[in-house]
């Protein structure tokens, strides 16, 4: 009797310990499927040098290789890449999870950056209608104005002057300049400030000079809107927007 017990008593510990065994050593179920390829990338496109962001949106997926198309690879699940030339790129991404595999493929084009801007109309939607001292522009009425194109300091060379408009008051706002002869900016000076300058013209003493705006073309080169039709700027006391063609 003593036998038998003994017997069964470490017959059910072999079949315990055998199924904790059994149990413990089993693959994971996730570990066996196929690994599946796919992302995302934002922009879709822009102009070099072109800063993407690239998410992975794989299934299954252990390991990540990306092959960037333009020499560069990253092993980051979600890394940002630098496209510094234009070109169109297949980019590739590869999974893998135990010895199967998967990859996707997609392009991207980089636009060649513009090198030129082409000013060719200056819209004035606010200035001050008085000084310093409280006073009008002119005794009598208002401002005759004209508008000036400046270099950067510092020269501050008149580039381009308007055409006057006489007797502004507040309620003939917007005024629109159109250069007969478009202002060239070249990419060698979108770093350097311009000046739109606004002046009263006095016919018996100097003119006066109302107000200013400033602007770097650089600002307007990067970012989620590069290389704008038109960009505004509200300075000092001063809205105006300038209307450009990017040109190369």
């Amino acid at each position: 009797m003593f036998y038998n017990k003994m017997k069964m008593t470490l017959l059910g510990m072999v079949l315990i310990f055998s199924s904790f065994q059994f149990s413990s050593c089993s693959e994971d179920p996730i570990a066996k499927k196929e690994p599946v390829a796919n992302f995302t990338f934002n922009p879709n496109s822009g102009y070099a040098p072109c800063s993407v962001q690239f998410t992975s949106s794989s299934q299954n997926a252990v390991d990540f290789t990306w092959d960037f198309g333009d020499g560069s690879t990253s092993i980051a699940e979600n890394p940002s890449h630098v496209f510094n030339q234009p070109g169109t790129y297949t980019v590739t991404l590869k999974v893998k999870n135990g010895d199967q595999q998967n990859q996707k493929s997609a392009q991207i084009t980089i636009k060649k950056p513009f090198t030129k801007a082409s000013l060719t109309k200056v819209v004035l939607t606010s200035m001050p209608f008085l000084d310093g001292a409280g006073s009008g522009w002119d005794p009598f009425d208002g401002p005759d104005l004209f508008m000036q194109l400046l270099s950067p300091n510092p020269d501050n060379t008149v580039l381009v002057e308007s055409g006057v408009v006489s007797n502004l008051v507040s309620s003939k706002l917007p005024v629109t300049w159109n250069l007969t002869t478009p202002y060239t900016i070249y990419e060698i000076n979108f770093s350097d400030a311009y000046f739109i300058q606004l002046m009263d013209s006095d016919a018996i003493d100097p003119d006066d000079e109302i107000d200013y705006v400033s602007f770097r073309l650089d600002n307007y080169t990067t970012g989620s809107n590069p290389y704008p039709s038109s960009i505004t700027r509200t300075q000092n006391s001063s809205t105006v927007t300038l209307h450009f063609n990017w040109l190369y």
